[in-house]
């Protein structure tokens, strides 16, 4: 070979080589769309703040202050949000959106995160997972939101489908919308329908413990169950699902119920034929909601327990009824709060 035709040759793979960087770069499946406050990404041992249109890579490490907020595109099929004093890590995502492996794995360490989801086309399998606290969550197309305060974990569905799967078991539970699931060490985790109108409240605050203007922010009501009467010991197969009910989490040993309880029961509102009402807990077994509105006359309060039809599934919502005005109600929910440790508790408008 002449010494023009290496001439030739080598500046023709420069070229190739050239053009070849911006191609790589549109390739990227995790691009930043915008951020606020500190947001920044650990990547290789450094600290990086990214510019919008920068990808991240698998293996990053993001993470925000308290007004801290980023969003990012993922794979022109949706995008994932990360919110205030938030860790969440890219464990594993595909270099292309062509590669023969695609499956994509985030982690939550700390704070809110929100995934909203499309897959791309029926015939390509791109699996899709979220990791909390040991718990991996294989999500369809929807939207979700997860979150990790360290103490408890949650995951939420507000449409679509989510299957939990906990460390240590090949068990895996198919969670429907509207609803969370509250996860809390030695405990059984417990699946809870929440109202629609809180995910307006969630996207709004990067929150999700936010619920709507006519509700009580709180967190998802405690997996302690109410006090059952004493029964023989359920023998549970090794099929049952892992994600237990209120009712079937009384049916197993659990520990003592630690919620506080009034140390003035007489205390209580006394009844009124007021047309507002609070919205309590809700139950997918009647059992467990005539429990907790058994336990709520017991303390005073005028509990009864009203069902329900969610997306084609029953609910028993456990309410108390009867107050005359917006404050009243109001002032009754954090005593609620205070006093039994309830939580989640929303308006009802006459």
């Amino acid at each position: 070979m002449t010494f023009h035709s290496r001439v030739v040759l080598s500046l023709a793979a420069t070229l190739l080589l050239a053009g070849a960087g911006p191609a790589a770069a549109a390739e990227s499946l995790l691009i930043l769309d915008q951020s606020s406050g500190v947001a920044a990404v650990e990547r290789n041992g450094k600290r990086l703040v990214l510019n919008p249109e920068a990808a991240l890579q698998e293996g990053d490490q993001i993470s925000t202050d308290r007004a801290g907020r980023m969003k990012l595109s993922l794979a022109r099929h949706g995008f994932v949000e990360v919110g205030p004093n938030a860790q969440v890590g890219v464990e594993r995502l595909p270099f292309a959106a062509y590669a023969r492996e695609l499956k994509s794995i985030f982690s939550v360490g700390k704070g809110y995160f929100r995934v909203v989801w499309k897959h791309p086309q029926i015939s390509t399998q791109w699996p899709l997972y979220v990791t909390l606290a040991g718990h991996r969550i294989s999500l369809g197309s929807g939207e979700y939101f997860f979150s990790n305060t360290g103490s408890e974990q949650r995951a939420c569905v507000a449409a679509g489908q989510m299957d939990v799967q906990l460390p240590g078991s090949d068990v895996v539970e198919n969670i429907k919308p509207p609803a969370c699931v509250r996860f809390m060490a030695n405990t059984t985790p417990q699946v809870q329908a929440r109202n629609p109108d809180d995910w307006i409240a969630m996207r709004r605050g990067y929150d999700i413990d936010a619920t709507a203007a006519t509700m009580l922010a709180g967190s998802a009501k405690p997996v302690d169950s109410p006090p059952a009467a004493p029964a023989a010991p359920a023998v549970k197969p090794k099929s049952a699902p892992i994600i237990a009910t209120a009712a079937s989490a009384a049916a197993v040993p659990a520990s003592p119920d630690t919620r506080p309880k009034p140390s003035k029961p007489a205390a209580a509102p006394a009844a009124t034929n007021g047309e507002w009402a609070l919205n309590v807990a809700s139950y997918s077994e009647l059992s467990a909601a005539e429990q907790e509105a058994s336990r709520l006359r017991g303390a005073g309060y005028q509990a009864s327990s009203q069902s329900a039809v969610v997306n084609g599934r029953n609910w028993y919502r456990v309410q108390v009824r009867g107050f005359a005005d917006q404050a009243s109600a109001r002032a009754t929910a954090v005593k609620l709060e205070t006093e039994l440790g309830l939580k989640s508790i929303w308006l009802l408008k006459p």
